[in-house]
């Protein structure tokens, strides 16, 4: 009986040390922005654009700041972004329906309604004006990444660093670098700009970027905490676990991470 419990804890912890929550930590380069850990800045005496990758999944967030003195225009059906072999426009003609519809009102919905429905068709301005000293935020709405990437593809590297969630023990981490050539995601911003309203004098700005490193790691390393959870819920302290808590320390503008790989 004690060699069949013995078995069955040992065969428990195995299977546990087996699951261990993996992420992937992928770093990004754009040939005509430089690289800052707290914001990714491009800018002339126009406008200034405002990069910040870091969050799961590789959702940007992007802002367009008018240093100036004068309103400048940006003209969304001509400015988009295109990843994943998918391109969203930041406007579109199409239509919307802002409306609320009653489920006490109407038992199923049907290709017919008999009783009328009462909404607005609208659609938001296709040209935003940014003030002076002022600056707009736009939802690209995509992600840069959905699947994780297959470190068995790429030629690796392995380091053994200092665990993060340990004082005595080192873990490793599996990387590998790319060029703009060989990258296996890349992705593009493009932005038409205008300092009047009618754009006969517009100004393009085009940022490609490309996946330039991917580091596959205990996801403990990448939140310095006891077991894995998202960087947000550690910040905010959802979760408390002292000192042990803290930020992430892989965290830089032109970062974003996965979680839950797949242990190659």
């Amino acid at each position: 009986m004690k060699t069949q419990t013995f078995l069955l804890i040992t065969t428990g912890l195995l299977l546990l040390s087996g699951c261990k929550s993996k992420m992937q930590i992928v770093s990004l380069q754009c040939s005509n922005i430089p690289r800052q850990d707290t914001l990714m800045i491009a800018k002339d005496s126009t406008i200034e654009v405002i990069f910040y990758f870091y969050g799961r999944n590789g959702n940007a967030r992007v802002a367009i700041s008018n240093p100036g003195d004068k309103p400048v225009f940006i003209d969304k059906k001509n400015s988009f972004i295109a990843a994943n072999n998918r391109q969203i426009n930041f406007w579109s003609d199409v239509s919307q329906v802002n409306g609320n519809l009653s489920l006490n009102q109407y038992r199923t919905v049907l290709p017919r309604v008999n009783e009328p429905f009462n909404g607005t068709i609208s659609k938001t301005d296709r040209v935003d004006m940014i003030p002076p000293h002022s600056m707009i935020s736009i939802d690209p709405q995509i992600s840069l990444h959905y699947l994780r990437f297959d470190m068995s593809q790429f030629k690796t590297h392995n380091d053994t660093v200092a665990a993060s969630w340990t004082d005595h023990k080192r873990t490793m981490i599996r990387s590998a670098s790319f060029t703009d050539q060989n990258s296996p995601s890349s992705f593009r911003f493009f932005f038409t700009v205008s300092p009047t309203e009618d754009f006969k004098a517009p100004k393009y700005y085009d940022f490609t970027f490309w996946v330039s490193d991917i580091m596959e790691m205990d996801a403990r390393q990448g939140t310095g905490a006891y077991y894995a959870y998202d960087y947000d819920t550690g910040v905010y302290g959802l979760i408390d676990k002292g000192e042990k808590a803290k930020y992430h320390p892989y965290k830089k503008a032109w970062r974003y991470y996965l979680m839950d790989t797949k242990n190659n």
